[in-house]
């Protein structure tokens, strides 16, 4: 009978380098420095988010104490109440007495146009967005590019949008930007670097080849190679017979017999 497989049990350390891949799927985490240094910029992030939400929990709760019918207003609205009818509910004559006074309807004239100028801009932005998303998709589309990588890069661009709105950027973050807006500039180095270094390495073989020689003939010679006639021995009026390259033996008809 077989026994039954044993579950392996992943220990402490496992399961967080398991959780920082699965957050963190671009960063590498294969030495303690780069585990410990993201272990420390998650904790500066979450201390700084959790101080904004004490600076903001501060600032309503002093909203509440000073005026206990604002916290009942953002109550009845969250549940679902008409925001005009919880203003009637909480503030009743006195809403409307603040409408009709002179003395505040510059203030409230103001209060409005605010109000009206964040919706226009609210809008008129939900309409710039529908346009370019469009049209980023449509060329995005027409780029090539895996749809993968895509769906990668701008998930990673929003996490950094995000961040960035949060007031949050990272060594990485500045780091991979400047390296995107040095990449045109490293490539178009490499090539020159590569052109001249070819350029030198031809005139160096070619003066290579001229120093040593090629083997050829002289091409001045009509093809032949050149060779030195030997010097014979001046024999006064012997040398106007026969061919000056035949020794004395030969210009004389004789055949000479080597002992």
């Amino acid at each position: 009978m077989e026994k039954p497989a044993t579950e392996q049990v992943k220990g402490k350390r496992d399961l967080y380098l398991e959780s920082l891949r699965n957050r963190y799927p671009d960063k590498s985490f294969d030495s303690d420095d780069a585990i410990f240094g993201q272990v420390i910029e998650d904790n500066e992030n979450n201390e700084r988010e959790l101080n904004g939400f004490r600076e903001r929990e501060k600032g309503l709760t002093e909203m509440f104490k000073k005026d206990p019918r604002v916290a009942r207003y953002f109550t009845g609205v969250r549940k679902g109440t008409d925001p005009d009818i919880m203003l009637v509910r909480l503030y009743g004559k006195d809403i409307v007495d603040a409408a009709n006074d002179p003395a505040r309807m510059e203030e409230i004239a103001n209060a409005n146009k605010e109000f009206v100028d964040r919706v226009a801009e609210n809008e008129r932005l939900e309409e710039e967005y529908m346009v370019n998303s469009a049209n980023s998709l449509d060329a995005l589309s027409k780029s090539g590019i895996p749809d993968d990588d895509i769906d990668k890069a701008l998930e990673h661009i929003a996490k950094m949008a995000v961040s960035f709105v949060k007031g949050i950027v990272t060594p990485d973050d500045v780091k991979m930007v400047l390296n995107a807006l040095n990449h045109d500039a490293d490539v178009a180095d490499a090539t020159r670097e590569g052109e001249v270094k070819g350029r030198n390495t031809r005139i160096v073989e070619t003066l290579r080849k001229k120093k040593a020689g090629d083997g050829l003939p002289n091409m001045n010679t009509g093809g032949a190679m050149e060779t030195k006639k030997p010097e014979l021995p001046d024999l006064g009026v012997l040398n106007d017979y026969g061919d000056d390259s035949k020794d004395i033996w030969e210009r004389g008809g004789f055949k000479r017999v080597r002992r």
